[in-house]
């Protein structure tokens, strides 16, 4: 972690097994999420970086995470095409959409997520979806776009 103003570098984190690709922190700046080769998703407290909650549940490197809005969930795209919900409290995975290549990006805007995919021949296209269709979906047993 890094001052932006000054570009200090005021703590880094070594709890992760291989490197990290992924952070990103929750709306209030409390809390940071980490992620990357070891597929492992870190949440930590921002201030001392001490990592509270491992998550648990991709099969291949995570390449992104984002938190929603309201901060209650975190999203997670990784190369094993899923993107993964997760209660912030609890660190319990409540739900996933299945994507059909790598999601190598992420973002929340109030109740949508964008998220992007790579492309070795430039046909890579971002796509969007109304969280709470996402959510819906998933109640029904239904992840498509």
């Amino acid at each position: 972690m890094w001052n932006a103003e000054t570009g200090v570098e005021l703590a880094a984190q070594s709890d992760h097994e291989a490197d990290v690709y992924a952070v990103a922190f929750n709306p209030g700046g409390r809390y940071l999420a980490t992620a990357g080769y070891d597929r492992l998703i870190h949440l930590r407290e921002s201030e001392c970086g001490e990592s509270l909650k491992v998550l648990h549940g991709h099969v291949d490197w995570v390449f992104a995470v984002a938190f929603s809005e309201d901060g209650e969930t975190l999203a997670s795209g990784s190369g094993d095409g899923t993107i993964r919900f997760w209660d912030v409290a609890t660190g319990e995975c409540t739900r996933t959409h299945r994507r059909q290549r790598t999601v190598s990006g992420l973002s929340f805007h109030e109740h949508l997520l964008a998220s992007t995919a790579p492309s070795t021949c430039g046909t890579g296209r971002p796509a969007c979806w109304r969280a709470s269709c996402v959510r819906q979906r998933a109640a029904r047993g239904r992840m498509s776009r």
